[in-house]
């Protein structure tokens, strides 16, 4: 009688070698579930053996483990494409407000002739809210302009803040709030016309 096994490279049952190897080269340490086959033309497949059903149950198992993980890998990819796109394309969005504010404060240029944009520390965009910075204290900022006393600066505050707020609200239309702030101080804060409208028509 001939022997048989499954060569675990070829990924079928072959008959051995004299030297218990699979006939296209294989060795022997890739050959699994031996068994005692009928002897056999040289082009027969070898008729599985008891042990030989076990291996086609292998192979089936094998089959469902890679289509169970081909399954988990496209539901892995859907799930971080609509992260992405959940959280991508806010942030995307606000960084573009963001720089569209950069931009019409570059263009604008308070009285003491420096650009908005070069008194600006740091800018935040929350929806369509917009939240400057200021790099002066407020009596800085408030004496922009209207230098002599409180009196003068706090009326500098508020020119100045005004200011800020129109150049955004007159350049990035889906901003509908602006709020000027110079450390912990929120110096003055505005709302488009037709968001309050629209709010108190709710």
């Amino acid at each position: 009688m001939a022997r048989a096994g499954h060569c675990s490279i070829c990924g079928t049952d072959v008959y051995l070698t004299e030297a218990g190897g699979c006939p296209a080269g294989h060795g022997a340490g890739c050959i699994t579930k031996t068994w005692e086959a009928p002897d056999h033309p040289a082009t027969a497949v070898p008729p599985v053996a008891s042990g030989g059903a076990a291996t086609a149950t292998a192979s089936v198992k094998k089959s469902k483990k890679r289509a169970v993980l081909i399954v988990a890998i496209v539901a892995a990819v859907v799930v971080v494409m609509g992260v992405v796109a959940m959280f991508g394309a806010p942030l995307l969005r606000a960084a573009a407000i963001e720089q569209e504010t950069h931009a019409a404060l570059r263009a604008r240029t308070l009285d003491n002739g420096q650009t908005m944009d070069s008194l600006v520390e740091d800018i935040h965009v929350d929806g369509n809210a917009v939240t400057i910075w200021v790099n002066l204290n407020p009596v800085q900022f408030g004496a922009i302009g209207h230098p002599g006393g409180v009196v003068n600066e706090n009326i500098g505050i508020q020119d100045n803040c005004h200011a800020y707020e129109k150049a955004v609200l007159d350049k990035i239309p889906q901003v509908v709030a602006v709020r000027v702030c110079s450390g912990n101080s929120i110096l003055d804060t505005v709302v488009r016309a037709s968001a309050v409208e629209s709010a108190t028509a709710k």
